[in-house]
């Protein structure tokens, strides 16, 4: 069951033909898209470009308890 939005209205509140959801591909992007979604794959193609150079075990167990820290906090947020 879709909620509905009653003090604004009667349409609901992911009414797809309102909200519709949108996937393009490459060719149906316009210019701002593709700039973007060159940015953003830009910017993971030099991250794991330069992975290689800068893997220590430390920088790994570093990144593995910061992932835990924070993924239980979020948990302990989220629960509360």
């Amino acid at each position: 069951m879709v909620p509905k939005l009653e003090p604004f209205g009667k349409d609901k509140f992911w009414d797809f033909k309102t909200f519709p959801r949108i996937q393009k591909n490459w060719s149906k992007m316009n210019a701002k898209d593709k700039f973007v979604a060159k940015l953003i794959g830009s910017i993971h193609a030099v991250g794991i470009l330069g992975a290689p150079f800068f893997f220590t075990k430390g920088a790994l167990a570093l990144g593995f308890l910061g992932y835990m820290i924070t993924s239980l906090g979020i948990t302990i947020s989220y629960h509360r």
